[in-house]
């Protein structure tokens, strides 16, 4: 049987090391592949038109979500409701 030299050692350790990182990195970007993808997706916001009672929905200062899933929101026609698909619209009484 052969001696191991020192250096073959040392030179075969770097060798594995370099090709383990080598390994590591290429398995690193297939894994991240999807979330690197994802920032090059177009994400634009359309515009969502609200009408109530024949009135457009604009100058919205409020937004925030209840825990049933509504939308309110404070608008020029007062406080709305969201659903989603319909708007409805709260008054305050004297």
């Amino acid at each position: 049987m052969k001696p191991i030299k020192l250096l073959d050692l040392v030179n075969w350790l770097f060798g594995f090391t370099s090709n383990f990182l080598k390994f590591l990195l290429f398995i690193f970007v297939i894994l991240n592949y999807g979330a690197l993808y994802a920032q090059f997706d177009d994400n634009t916001f359309k515009k969502i038109l609200i009408e109530i009672d024949g009135e457009e929905v604009f100058d919205v200062n409020t937004i925030t979500q209840d825990h049933e899933g509504y939308i309110w929101m404070t608008t020029n026609l007062g406080l709305i409701r969201y659903n989603g698909l319909e708007g409805k619209k709260y008054f305050k009484t004297p």
